[in-house]
């Protein structure tokens, strides 16, 4: 059985509101997804894999997609299926569908976990995976081969005499670790530039799924959190020195929820002389001097911490569960052990007022991250602040019909509740330009710059910050 794996090129994405452009934008990131389901059904003896990736510094057209799926002759496409990207999606199965008419084409992502039965209604697509792909697609390659009952596959959505259905959900016990290393065969990882980032060519490495907290505006509450062992972590991060590459960044929900897996991992990567960088994405009430200085000593060399308000209540009316005080001694620890911050901020949360966002700016600017990014509020499907804006009234469930019928210029909502949606964004680039245009904050800047490409890259950054704060201003 030959299988094409797609990371679908993104074409007339869902716009973002006003000023958030500046940050909301989509990385040319190594599709980790993919490239695990790979690993795992090639150990089952699925090895006839390719991958189209999309994503790429040169998008293929069109016609060069249909061309590698009719030189390929695939008998199941898998396509990973962002919900913001949904139109791009189904313009690469209906390009597919038309070369390939008997090709079993199968969506799989976080818009499945949310909009299954939506997504496999079109005409195009023969199967969606809900939730975790790797046993799911196994299972479904298998009872393809066999001829079996579909209707035995956990977490499956397909089509029954032209009626969507939804089987049983999977229960999730297995350890992670039982999932092989992502297929680094895939994907050439050098095409990958991470925002911020000294080193070049830096890894990824997913260490955890889902996220055991309830903030309110996520829609990534996911009831199977599940962490890797420490030393399948670092074996990880061993591979990725192996093949050269210079830095490995932890893309994690959060990487911290466990300090003594925190410890663990700095303790086995101090143990084999690892000496790579790396940086991770985590929560400032699980971050305190004891694993500042390990992760420190184990060669992190980056912070990204959301810290989403600078005034208690507000954090406190999204359930973020944390305190100010937190965030202040996080960002003091990762001063004192040499370890870099970008900090996350959401303006425009539900009830916030302008003095409150203006707190927030203050704020930011007191704790002084090495990054800060702003946001606007834009409730996500899932989410409890999505639904409870329609509870409010404050839109139809406009992403269901964008599952239903994805449309070119589908735009993302924001909900104005304690500030207009002009005074949200005036606020956010004001804070970007207090922030970032401080002469000493530059003079710092260019005193970190290590090499010509890091200067390069930085100068390149600097550039798109200004020009999209200037297109923003003139909205």
């Amino acid at each position: 059985m030959k299988i094409l794996l797609v990371n679908p090129p993104i074409r007339n994405p869902g716009k973002v509101p006003g000023p958030n452009s500046t940050w909301v934008h989509h990385e040319l990131a190594p599709p980790l997804g993919l490239m695990a389901l790979s690993a795992y059904i090639k150990r089952f003896g699925y090895c006839d894999v390719e991958l189209l990736n999309g994503q790429t510094p040169i998008v293929p057209s069109d016609q060069e997609i249909v061309a590698a799926v009719q030189r390929f002759k695939p008998d199941v496409v898998g396509v990973t299926t962002p919900t913001l990207f949904f139109f791009s999606v189904m313009h690469i199965c209906r390009l597919i569908k038309a070369a390939l008419p008997e090709t079993k084409i199968v969506l799989g992502g976080p818009h499945l976990t949310i909009f299954a039965k939506e997504s496999v209604a079109h005409p195009e697509v023969d199967f969606g995976v809900a939730g975790e792909g790797e046993y799911t697609f196994l299972e479904l390659l298998q009872t393809l081969d066999s001829g079996g009952d579909l209707a035995g596959v956990q977490s499956l959505v397909w089509k029954r005499d032209g009626e969507v259905v939804e089987n049983a959900p999977r229960v999730l016990t297995e350890s992670l670790d039982a999932l092989p290393m992502p297929d680094f065969g895939l994907f050439d990882l050098r095409q990958h530039r991470i925002p911020y980032d000294d080193y070049h060519p830096s890894g990824v490495i997913i260490s955890s799924r889902g996220c055991p907290y309830q903030c309110s505006f996520c829609s990534r509450n996911y009831p199977y959190y599940r962490m890797r062992s420490a030393g399948s972590v670092v074996d990880e991060m061993q591979a990725y020195k192996d093949m050269g590459y210079k830095a490995v960044s932890f893309y994690d929900e959060s990487f911290n929820v466990s300090k003594k897996r925190v410890l663990e991992i700095c303790r086995l990567v101090q143990e084999r002389h690892l000496n790579l960088p790396w940086s991770f994405r985590g929560r400032v009430d699980r971050f305190d001097e004891d694993t500042a200085k390990a992760m420190a000593a184990a060669g992190c060399v980056r912070a990204h911490f959301g810290v989403e308000s600078g005034a208690q209540e507000v954090l406190d009316e999204v359930c973020k569960n944390i305190s100010l005080e937190q965030v202040r001694d996080a960002f003091r620890l990762c001063k004192k052990y040499g370890i870099s911050t970008v900090a996350f901020f959401i303006l425009g949360l539900p009830r916030e007022t302008k003095q409150q966002a203006r707190r927030t700016i203050d704020f930011a600017l007191n704790i002084d991250p090495d990054y800060v990014l702003y946001t606007s509020l834009m409730p996500m499907p899932g989410s409890p602040i999505y639904l409870e804006a329609l509870a409010a009234g404050a839109f139809s469930d406009y992403w269901r019909e964008f599952a239903r019928n994805p449309v070119p210029d589908f735009a993302v909502r924001t909900w104005e509740t304690g500030m207009t949606e002009a005074e949200i964004f005036d606020l956010m680039l004001e804070g970007l330009a207090r922030f970032y245009l401080r002469p000493r904050y530059i003079a710092r800047r260019l005193r970190q710059v290590k090499s010509f490409e890091d200067l390069r890259a930085k100068t390149e950054m600097g550039l798109q910050l200004i020009g999209r704060m200037a297109k923003s201003a003139l909205r």
